[in-house]
C-alpha cells in the first residue's frame, strides 16, 4: 500500500497467469472475422467468455490450477456465471472455481460500476430504478431548510451527476427520461418562485435571459452522443468490431443523430467561414473545421451540435405560446447570461421577479384579467388590461 511501483508489478504477475490460461481454449469469433479472448480483466477482475460450458469448466479448471500455483484463490461466492442457450438462460448449468460453486446470476443479482446485471439481461427496471433514485434525492432535498436556490445548487452539482451515469451506460428509454426531466422541472418551479405553467424553455434555453440549469433530457441526448463515439473511434479494435448498438428509443435514436450532427459539420465546412452579426470581417472567432479536428476535437464538435439542435427545439417552443415568446419579438437586447455569482448575490425575491418579468409571467393587470377574468387596471392611470411592459415602463404617469 503506498508504493507506486506495486500497481505494475501486480499487473506484470497477473498476465503471466492470464497469457497461460488463453492457451487452453480459444475465444469467440464475431461476425467481422476477429476473436475475442476468453480473459479480459481489470486489475484483479476477470471475466470469461466462451461459446460452450465444456469449454468454460476447462478454463475455470486450469485457472483455478494456476491461481494456486501462484498462492492465490479464487473467491466464488462474489463471482457470478450465466450461461445461454438459443437465448434462453439455463438454470442447471453451475460452474465451480476454487472449490466452489460459483452463484449464478439469475439467484444473485450483481451491480456492477452502477448498472445492475440481471439474468434476463435487460435494462428495463434501470430506467425505473434512476427515476426512484430521482424522486427519493429531490423529496430530500425539498426537506431540508435551505432557500430555494441552494436546493436547485444541490440538485445540479450531486444529484444530476449522480442520475446522469445509468443513463449513460444503460438502455433507458427516451419516454422515462422525460418523465424524470418532467418531476424535476415541477421541483425548479417551486424552489424558485415560478409558477406551474413556466416554460421548460425559460429553464433551460440559451434565450434572452440564460440560466445555468442543466436539463436531462439534453444530458441524456449529449452523453449517448459521446458513447456512440466511444465505441466508434475506440483504441481498442475488438471494441470497433463488436459494433456494439446503442438504443435509445423510436422517437430518437443516438446513432442516427450522431450520423446528422457529423453531417451538419461537414457541410458548414463546405461552406467556409461565414460571418455573422454586425461586426467586421474576420472579427470572430477562427472556426474548428471537422477535417482538421483530432478525436477528442471531434467529439466536443459533434456534442455541441447535438446542443444546438436541441436548443433550437426550446427556441421552438415559447413561438406556440401566448405571452412567453415575447421575449422573441426584442430588437437591440442584450442577452443576458446569469452565472451560480450572480445567483448567489441576487435575493431569491429578486431573483424570482426577474426570471418571471422576462417571461412575462408576473401578476399584471392584463395577466390577472387572463388568468382569473377579474377586470383589474393600472392603478396610475387607470388603463384597463395593463400588460407588464405598460407597467415596467409604458404608463405615462409614471
Amino acid at each position: 500500500m503506498g508504493c507506486a511501483i506495486s500497481p505494475i508489478l501486480f499487473v506484470t504477475a497477473f498476465e503471466v497467469i492470464l497469457r497461460g490460461a488463453r492457451q487452453v481454449v480459444g475465444g469467440i469469433r464475431l461476425p467481422s472475422g476477429e476473436r475475442l479472448p476468453p480473459l479480459r480483466s481489470y486489475m484483479d477482475d476477470i471475466t470469461t467468455i466462451l461459446q460452450t460450458a465444456p469449454c468454460t469448466t476447462r478454463l475455470l479448471e486450469w485457472f483455478d490450477e494456476l491461481i494456486t500455483w501462484a498462492r492465490m484463490k479464487v473467491k466464488a461466492a462474489k463471482s457470478r456465471s450465466l450461461s445461454i442457450r438459443k437465448g434462453v438462460p439455463q438454470v442447471k448449468t453451475t460452474f465451480v472455481a476454487g472449490r466452489e460453486p460459483i452463484p449464478q446470476l439469475a439467484e444473485k443479482p450483481l451491480k456492477s460500476l452502477g448498472r445492475q446485471c440481471t439474468a434476463d439481461l435487460s435494462d428495463r427496471q434501470m430506467g425505473k430504478q434512476a427515476k426512484q433514485q430521482l424522486a427519493e434525492g429531490l423529496a430530500k432535498i425539498d426537506q431540508s431548510q435551505l432557500p430555494g436556490k441552494h436546493k436547485v445548487w444541490c440538485y445540479q452539482h450531486t444529484l444530476y451527476q449522480c442520475v446522469m451515469w445509468p443513463l449513460k451506460i444503460c438502455e433507458v428509454p427516451m419516454s422515462e427520461v422525460r418523465r424524470m426531466d418532467s418531476l424535476t422541472n415541477r421541483y425548479f418551479r417551486k424552489w424558485m418562485g415560478l409558477p406551474r405553467c413556466f416554460s421548460i424553455a425559460g429553464l433551460f434555453g440559451w434565450n434572452m435571459l440564460e440560466l445555468p440549469l442543466k436539463s436531462i433530457s439534453l444530458g441524456y441526448k449529449q452523453e449517448k452522443a459521446r458513447l456512440v463515439l466511444e465505441m466508434k473511434d475506440s483504441t481498442d479494435h475488438l471494441i470497433r468490431s463488436a459494433k456494439v448498438p446503442i438504443r435509445t428509443d423510436r422517437k430518437w435514436k443516438a446513432p442516427a443523430e450522431v450520423e446528422n450532427a457529423i453531417s451538419s459539420l461537414q457541410h458548414k465546412e463546405v461552406m467556409g467561414s461565414t460571418q455573422t452579426g454586425r461586426a467586421g470581417l474576420e472579427w470572430a472567432a477562427p472556426r474548428q473545421f471537422w477535417s482538421k479536428a483530432t478525436k477528442r476535437q471531434r467529439k466536443t464538435m459533434v456534442v455541441d451540435e447535438v446542443t444546438r439542435v436541441e436548443q433550437e427545439h426550446f427556441h421552438i417552443k415559447p413561438i406556440s405560446q401566448g405571452s412567453q415568446e415575447a421575449w422573441t419579438r426584442w430588437e437591440a437586447t442584450v442577452q443576458r447570461c446569469i452565472s451560480w455569482a450572480d445567483i448567489w448575490r441576487t435575493p431569491q425575491s429578486r431573483l424570482s421577479f426577474l426570471i418571471r418579468a422576462a417571461y412575462d409571467t408576473l401578476s399584471c393587470p392584463r395577466n390577472l384579467t387572463q388568468w382569473f377574468g377579474s377586470e383589474v387596471g393600472c392603478p396610475l392611470c387607470s388603463t384597463t388590461k395593463a400588460s407588464l411592459q405598460h407597467i415596467l415602463s409604458g404608463c405615462k404617469v409614471a
